[in-house]
């Protein structure tokens, strides 16, 4: 199947204000003893973040880390890993990240960034806060002595960083003034958790608590619409099956079994769930009344029709059944999660 590759466009030019900024609030570090701590790994006694050395990553992922140009090849082989790890877990969350990788241009500056005031747990009495790095509009800016002073795995995990809080979702905290804020707080929790020991241990409730602040409130106005026919494989490159879970399957295989004995042999039709995805960026305004941005997420669902016309025009995503019997029916999980897996492998590569 091909896909038209358009060039992402832009369709609306932002309107520029004097003094406003937007701030990746948790950009932050601790100095301490000539180097450079991530703030929401060292809120949880982490100096460096668990990445496992041995993951083999994705060919298109790390092509996109090129999209971070301050990488080295070692950094974006890092950057590559950890992605590779999420994806694995939560694919559109993955996705989506690597999507805004692409769309934000990334600098070092020599000029030191103003530090913005962290809600932390942490006693910061005794220690040097510093500010690693923010964000105006689409362009990220990174203090060049504070990145050289990171170690290689907390460079990633500052990218890593400003890419959640950049897709995370505002909050209404003012209906009169019609004032949003990112929870900053939540947004150094989370990267604290992907880049902990419990991302491994995470169960699927946890995931998705964790990875599902991506859309964004309706009172948002969009600035301009990035085309992303380019990337529609990325941002559609799972497939959400209706029997996908352990709870589904066994909840499934359940009834399944109890029907087998009554009958010699239970036909099973598997459903399908296809939604295609487009990326904005949207304006906020803060209590302060300053304009900050954001990317959002927007979700449509294709409904049963998966060769929806401009997006999979010769994909056909066939399902079959599954017969069960008395002879594979003990089996009936494995087989129902082995069919999920080839499905979305074969839907990957269309």
């Amino acid at each position: 199947m091909k896909l038209l590759l358009i060039s992402f466009t832009l369709l609306y030019s932002f309107t520029l204000f004097a003094g406003i900024r937007d701030v990746g609030s948790g950009g932050a570090g601790i100095l301490k003893d000539n180097q450079i701590y991530l703030l929401d790994l060292y809120e949880v006694g982490l100096p460096e973040p668990l990445i496992d050395s041995s993951v083999i990553p994705d060919e298109d992922i790390l092509n996109r880390a090129k999209a971070m140009p301050h990488f080295t090849d070692d950094e974006r082989m890092i950057f590559a890993q950890k992605m590779t790890e999420i994806r694995r877990k939560a694919p559109r969350f993955a996705n989506v990240l690597l999507l805004a990788l692409s769309k934000y241009q990334w600098y070092l500056v020599d000029t030191p960034l103003a530090v913005i005031k962290e809600d932390t747990p942490l006693d910061l009495e005794n220690m040097q806060l510093v500010q690693i790095a923010n964000r105006l509009e689409t362009r990220v800016r990174i203090y060049r002595p504070y990145w050289q002073s990171m170690s290689p795995k907390n460079r990633v995990a500052l990218v890593i960083h400003e890419l959640v809080y950049s897709i995370h979702r505002p909050t209404m905290v003012s209906r009169e003034k019609y004032a949003f804020v990112v929870d900053a707080v939540r947004v150094r929790s989370i990267v604290a958790w992907m880049l902990s020991q419990e991302f491994y241990s995470s169960t699927a409730e946890t995931l998705a608590q964790m990875t599902n602040n991506m859309s964004n409130p309706a009172q948002l106005r969009d600035q301009y619409l990035l085309n992303l026919d380019a990337d529609v494989i990325i941002l559609n490159g799972y497939v959400e099956l209706s029997v996908s879970t352990d709870f589904d399957r066994a909840f499934v295989c359940s009834d399944i079994e109890r029907q087998v004995g009554s009958s010699a042999k239970i036909i099973f039709q598997r459903e399908l769930k296809v939604s295609w995805s487009e990326l904005f960026f949207s304006s906020y305004l803060t209590p302060e009344g300053l304009t900050q941005f954001t990317l959002r997420l927007s979700t449509r669902s294709l409904g049963d029709n998966i060769r929806s016309p401009g997006f999979w025009d010769a994909a056909i995503l066939t399902l079959p059944s599954i017969s069960f019997d008395s002879s594979n029916v003990k089996n009936c999980r494995a087989l129902l999660k082995q069919s999920h897996e080839q499905s979305l492998k074969h839907f990957q590569e269309l």
